[in-house]
């Protein structure tokens, strides 16, 4: 019987597999660039979203978060979905009970709130401040720094 012909040769098997790894990298520095990139347009916007007063800011900030998202690198994902789920949470409750989160001050709810709404409203301000949101949030930031070289917003 004929031995089996391999169309790898040691040479020619290690070359297919450096071109197979730069493909990957090149497709990891493109996802990097593209972020960066998406980071370098927004930061503007960004930064007068987050310049508003009291928790206006993060809200005025969940499009630009969302855009960022969206290009983000797979390692800071998670990140990103966890700063966005909070500040969107946020966001659907003073949506929904017409408080302004510009003034909000948990500790001096507007007039009228039903109790209900004054306990969701404390519950969603307390998910902005929770330890695991500031992490993510610390974290895109530090992404942004290390990885673009550039803070998120200006």
């Amino acid at each position: 019987m004929p031995p089996a012909v391999s169309f790898l040769t040691p040479g020619r098997g290690v070359s297919l597999c450096l071109a197979g790894l730069l493909a990957v990298v090149a497709g990891c520095a493109s996802q990097q660039e593209q972020y960066c990139e998406t980071v370098r347009e927004n930061q503007r916007a960004l930064g007068e979203a987050v310049a508003q007063p009291g928790a206006q800011g993060l809200v005025d900030a969940l499009p630009v978060y969302r855009t960022l998202a969206k290009d983000a690198p797979d390692d800071i994902a998670d990140d990103w979905r966890t700063l966005i789920d909070a500040v969107a949470r946020f966001d659907r409750v003073v949506q929904r009970t017409g408080v302004d989160p510009a003034t909000y001050d948990q500790k001096s709810p507007p007039e009228g709130l039903r109790a209900d709404e004054r306990d969701e409203l404390e519950q969603a301000g307390l998910g902005l401040a929770d330890p695991e949101v500031r992490r993510a949030q610390a974290g895109v930031e530090q992404q942004a720094l290390d990885v673009c070289k550039t803070p998120l917003s200006m």
